[in-house]
């Protein structure tokens, strides 16, 4: 599964971007508990607001965006698949139209193989279990990953989908969020468009430290598995 991906760049050339002359300027972020991160997004070119120079970060999120945030952010490309024909998203997904903007990113994500049902519905809100998922699934591509085995409590962890459970813990023991001061995760509530930046933008930190850290010596034997 690796070979179908990248890491993320550090310049803005993530599917064909082109950025604003008003970049790095949300007019909407001071204060939020994700200013930085959402800055650090905008300038690697990962997100660009809804216009006029907002980035609207206590509204809800989108599965379009949602896929398209995490396919842009962590990388995720095909350009290693050769195709008879090309691959469209009504081949996958019952709801995703072929031209619309966030189609190539359903597609993309579909091909690395992400959780995403045929039945998604793009324009409805993605809850944060259903982001933090999405989000581990893409993450552990790059993966398998050193873990530390311990169990996190979560003040909620009866309102969570045991489906997501085993991803919301890695999430957690990575850092890539954190539970509120309560214990809370919330994983029903739709994830914010600012939650979901602060979450990308650690993942691609934790991906970038991996791969600084895990480098191979010139020296060294390799051995492929």
């Amino acid at each position: 599964m690796k070979n179908k991906r990248r890491m993320v760049l550090p310049l803005a050339l993530v599917l064909g971007l082109t950025l604003s002359s008003s970049a790095f300027a949300f007019s909407d972020t001071a204060g939020d508990p994700y200013e930085a991160q959402i800055r650090a997004l905008e300038e690697r070119g990962v997100v660009s607001g809804i216009g006029n120079d907002l980035f609207d970060p206590k509204g809800t999120m989108t599965s379009a965006q949602a896929v398209q945030l995490i396919v842009k952010g962590l990388g995720l490309n095909i350009d290693s698949l050769r195709f008879i024909k090309e691959p469209k998203a009504s081949d996958s997904f019952d709801k995703v139209a072929d031209n619309a903007w966030y189609a190539e990113a359903f597609v993309i994500a579909k091909l690395n193989g992400l959780p995403l049902d045929r039945s998604i519905d793009p324009n409805q809100p993605m809850t944060r279990e259903q982001f933090a998922h999405l989000l581990v699934s893409a993450v552990n591509l790059e993966g398998p990953f050193p873990m530390i085995m311990m169990y996190i409590n979560i003040t909620d962890q009866d309102k969570l989908d045991p489906a997501y459970a085993g991803s919301i813990q890695q999430l957690l023991l990575t850092r890539l969020a954190n539970l509120d001061k309560e214990g809370f995760f919330r994983p029903k509530d739709a994830v914010t468009r600012s939650e979901a930046a602060g979450m990308v933008h650690q993942a691609i930190g934790f991906l970038e430290s991996h791969k600084k850290d895990h480098k191979p010596d010139n020296g060294s034997s390799s051995s492929t598995r």
